[in-house]
């Protein structure tokens, strides 16, 4: 895993327990092929995962599921677009996933960085802002729904 400082007091690798820390592809491949066929030992022990963290990745599919019911209802004109939902869904499950990823690292910018790369996709397939809008609201209003407070709390924040 590469090491990426995600903000100025904590390296994020280190609470995931990346192993090491490479430039490139290429010296990322001197690196892993240095290795014991047993692997390294971690830098630093892996941070366990929270509960909600754990509880979130078991609920997923019932969160995405509500979101796109909703996303369906709130903007009829996605079913009209080719693909529009399945679309919506995959991205609507990676964010459970990144939002998932923001809570372990206690870094809500991980998720923001991910809903700014998803607008550019929505937009990619003339899906709109206000349809992204929508999805993360029902994503949210999911998420609550299914007992994640916390995690819709920061779904809310990333629209």
């Amino acid at each position: 895993i590469p090491k990426r400082d995600w903000s100025s007091d904590v390296c994020s690798s280190d609470l995931v327990g990346a192993d090491a820390w490479a430039a490139d592809a290429n010296a990322a491949f001197g690196i892993i092929t240095g290795w014991p066929d047993a692997g390294p030992v971690l830098a630093t022990p892996a941070v366990p995962v929270p509960v909600e963290v754990d509880l979130l990745r078991r609920d997923r599919p019932l969160v995405v599921a509500g979101a796109i019911a909703e996303v369906a209802a709130r903007v009829p004109s996605v079913r009209e677009a080719p693909d529009g939902l399945h679309r919506i869904e995959v991205e609507l499950a990676a964010l459970v996933d990144v939002a998932g990823a923001a809570l372990m690292l206690d870094d809500p910018s991980v998720l923001g960085e991910q809903v700014a790369w998803v607008a550019r996709h929505f937009d990619a397939y003339d899906l709109s802002p206000a349809t992204l809008d929508a999805a993360l609201g029902a994503l949210a209003e999911a998420a609550r729904n299914q007992g994640h407070g916390v995690a819709a709390t920061l779904l809310d924040s990333a629209r």
